[in-house]
């Protein structure tokens, strides 16, 4: 048996509306403009909604060159940081949907939802998390990619995606995003399986 269960509907939103749109509103309005500070060692860091936006575009670009096509899955596996939300960002801005998995999943929760949700490129937070998904690689063959956010050696992977998408068109992020609607598959967040595997719940834009 199967149940369905559907909320309120919500009368005017536009045929194109989408969650990218807010980022996109906060540039145009007032660039730059500090939407988020992080520390980095004893020094706090400011980032403008003009930068933030920048860098989503080109996290974005480097899942396009990395074979990431509109629909595909991406699993994102880290704890709340600014990086989290901007590879959050970029795989819908690639026209992609973000697969989240909890920082503190077994090996056993992070091999299902690879395998179920078929995730084609995972971006891990640090060298720990990444060996955690190694030791069940074989349960994601989709899987070619995987991006360490925050490595011990220091580089930082989200600008090695930047890098290898250097070469894409910043048109074809453009058309990705203008193609996605309220309707559109945006997350695909699992519950934390305490009644079994881990389920997909599909939230839209």
């Amino acid at each position: 048996m199967r149940a369905e269960a559907q909320g309120p509907t919500f009368e005017g939103i536009a045929a194109d509306a989408n969650l990218l749109h807010t980022l996109q509103r906060l540039v145009d309005r007032d660039p730059d403009r500090v939407i988020a500070v992080t520390r980095r060692g004893d020094e706090l860091v400011d980032s403008t909604a003009k930068q933030v936006a920048a860098q989503v575009h080109a996290v974005a670009k480097g899942l396009v060159a990395c074979g990431v096509e509109p629909g595909e899955r991406v699993m994102l596996m880290s704890h709340t940081r600014l990086e989290w939300m901007i590879a959050d960002l970029a795989i819908m801005s690639a026209g992609a949907v973000t697969v989240p998995a909890y920082e503190t999943s077994s090996a056993e929760q992070v091999g299902w939802i690879m395998e179920d949700s078929g995730a084609v490129v995972a971006i891990v937070e640090n060298d720990e998390l990444r060996a955690l998904h190694d030791t069940v690689a074989d349960r994601g063959p989709a899987c070619h990619h995987v991006f360490t956010i925050e490595p011990t050696d220091g580089s930082a992977g989200l600008d090695r995606l930047a890098e290898l998408g250097a070469q894409v068109d910043d048109e074809e992020i453009d058309r990705r995003t203008r193609a996605l609607g309220p309707d559109e598959l945006a997350t695909l967040i699992y519950t934390s399986g305490t009644t079994g595997r881990p389920k997909g719940c599909m939230l839209t834009h």
